[in-house]
């Protein structure tokens, strides 16, 4: 058994992620959660509409979202589809598994949709 199997957390990790996963997003709530030092700060938190976990944003999730919903306003980034995959970040003088986001590999930007050939 794997100590998330015994304690599973509501959140994505980067351990959740061996392989990458594809998401749409539901929407997006301010929670007050409590940091590694203990103290409660107010973070966005994104819901999708599959799957159990979310993902508590950072500054540098936050922008990837912006950049690839066209969005800057959380509110209207309901139906964006994100996928999160596993990077390595710097902590201090570590070096650190993060959950990152980018576009899906597997669907067609917006673009493409409107390029796309009509027929009658």
């Amino acid at each position: 058994m794997r100590k998330s199997d015994a304690f599973p957390s509501r959140f994505y990790k980067a351990t959740d992620l061996e392989k990458p996963v594809e998401l749409e997003i539901a929407f997006v709530v301010a929670e007050d959660l409590e940091n590694l030092e203990g103290k409660i700060e107010n973070k966005p938190v994104v819901t999708f509409t599959t799957g159990r976990k979310q993902l508590v944003l950072n500054n540098t999730n936050w922008d990837a979202i912006v950049q690839l919903t066209g969005q800057p306003d959380s509110d209207h980034w309901a139906g964006g589809r994100i996928e999160l995959f596993q990077d390595m970040t710097r902590m201090g003088t570590n070096v650190v598994p993060c959950v990152r986001v980018r576009a899906p590999k597997s669907t067609k930007s917006v673009k493409d949709d409107l390029e796309d050939e009509i027929t009658f």
